[in-house]
């Protein structure tokens, strides 16, 4: 859970230096508002383009659950302004983050609240 907790972290302080120490180069990451991206550096692109549309987005996280020894599961709400348009949003929804042996996150999924 701690990693969880790190990684939301560096999401939360758009810290793309530390998410790239927590994830190996085979990586994969899928949402179902921002699509599927496989391999590292895909996934870095994508997190730099996000922050720039939302420079103000944070996760609130309440609590981690250890779904398997190597997964974790949580709630998130998140909030943002997108500064093209200066729309506010608030969305809730569920993640999961997998885990290697070592401890890197090698699959992170996330899907609406509903």
């Amino acid at each position: 859970c701690a990693l969880a907790g790190a990684y939301v972290e560096a999401s939360n302080t758009h810290d793309l230096n530390v998410i790239k120490m927590l994830m190996p180069p085979d990586a994969a990451y899928a949402s179902a508002n921002v699509g599927r991206f496989d391999g590292l550096p895909a996934i870095l692109e994508m997190m730099a383009g996000f922050f720039d549309i939302f420079p103000d987005v944070t996760w609130q996280v309440d609590q981690y659950q250890m779904t398997t020894p190597l997964s974790v599961s949580f709630e998130f709400l998140m909030t943002a302004t997108n500064s093209q348009t200066g729309e506010v949003i608030a969305r809730e929804g569920l993640e999961r983050i997998a885990f290697k042996a070592d401890g890197t996150i090698i699959r992170i999924e996330v899907t609406p609240r509903v």
